[in-house]
């Protein structure tokens, strides 16, 4: 049995964003308790030094008083309802904060941007994982957040495709979870993903679970595949860990879900392989009375052209005398154990 586990799917994950141009943080390494933090106490979603810097390099012309007042003020978006706070919050980042300041002797209004639309580049991105919140005496860990100039503006919750009661669904049921317990992070929240490394949604905070859109290919189409199976065997992936289980590597998962997407995607460069996967038509699923066993259709991988059976025979007829002859030499004493035995007892 091959074993897909989370935090593979996690790692999975942190590696994609990695390339889109994400810096990766350990969140236990930011931590209000770690040597250098950047939350000033556990129910501190912000990340107040990379929030403050990006707020100086988007807004140059603004005084640096009324920039500061400016993360004030969303950093004071505190009522009783996550909806409302949220709300607030949306407004302040997509209109701009409003601020007021003296120059030339009058008082002049002006916006403070947090994000910079215009230029994505000029943005900070971050992704961490492990992130923990603690709000009301309640602890929280999601799986990954997505902070982009500080602000935690994505929640991802993850799920193992391999495991049956770990669904979307589930992961859906888990943010809600956390919007009830830790709602100072959905604050600021802007998306919600769900996953389990096949299939994703995302969602706004809002959104019921039939309302998370599915997640598209980067040109927003999927290849027909209609009456047609997909099988991936993956029994000669990963490695050993006891007599039945396999575990699979984070290459391995990417060569399983590239394979997915390429058969999915229209512009994908899927190919059958023989021994892992096979495109496989639906009658001829019906013609194998509906065997699901990707072993029946995948085949098996190609052969070396340079195999050499008489090398190959030595080999293994070599290891099997050397295995005879440790098993004649433990018979040996085992023997000569059960002799002292006997010995011992006749003595009493």
């Amino acid at each position: 049995m091959s074993r897909i586990t989370e935090n593979v799917i996690e790692e999975f994950c942190i590696e994609l964003l990695k390339k889109q141009g994400y810096e990766y943080i350990y969140a236990p390494d930011i931590a209000p308790d770690s040597d250098k933090p950047l939350r000033s106490d556990f129910d501190d979603v912000l990340l107040s030094s990379r929030l403050s810097d990006a707020v100086d390099r988007i807004n140059p012309t603004i005084p640096l008083e009324a920039r500061q007042e400016a993360i004030k003020e969303i950093s004071r978006i505190h009522s009783p309802e996550l909806l409302s706070n949220n709300e607030s919050f949306h407004r302040l980042l997509t209109e701009g904060v409003k601020v007021s300041y003296q120059k030339d002797g009058n008082q002049r209004g002006d916006l403070v941007w947090l994000v910079d639309f215009a230029n994505p580049e000029n943005n900070d991105f971050v992704v961490a994982n492990q992130l923990t919140v603690i709000e009301n005496g309640v602890n929280k860990r999601p799986d990954v957040v997505l902070f982009v100039n500080g602000l935690p503006l994505v929640v991802i919750e993850l799920k193992n495709a391999a495991d049956e009661n770990a669904t979307i669904k589930s992961a859906f049921k888990q943010l809600q979870t956390y919007k009830q317990a830790i709602p100072s992070l959905f604050t600021y929240n802007g998306l919600m993903i769900i996953s389990d490394g096949l299939e994703a949604g995302v969602g706004s905070l809002s959104a019921g679970f039939s309302r998370f859109m599915s997640w598209k290919t980067a040109n927003g189409k999927f290849r027909n595949r209609t009456n047609e199976i997909l099988f991936i065997d993956a029994r000669n992936m990963g490695h050993l860990i006891n007599r039945r289980t396999r575990e699979l590597s984070a290459e391995d998962i990417q060569t399983i879900t590239g394979t997915y997407h390429n058969w999915r995607n229209p512009e994908g460069d899927y190919e059958d392989v023989k021994g892992f996967c096979n495109a496989t038509p639906i009658e001829r699923v019906k013609e194998l009375d509906y065997v699901l066993t990707p072993g029946r259709y995948v085949g098996l991988a190609e052969e070396e052209d340079d195999f050499d059976f008489a090398e190959r025979f030595s080999r293994l007829k070599a290891e099997f005398e050397g295995q005879l002859e440790e098993e004649a030499e433990l018979n040996q004493r085992i023997m000569e154990n059960l002799a002292k035995v006997k010995l011992e007892v006749g003595g009493e």
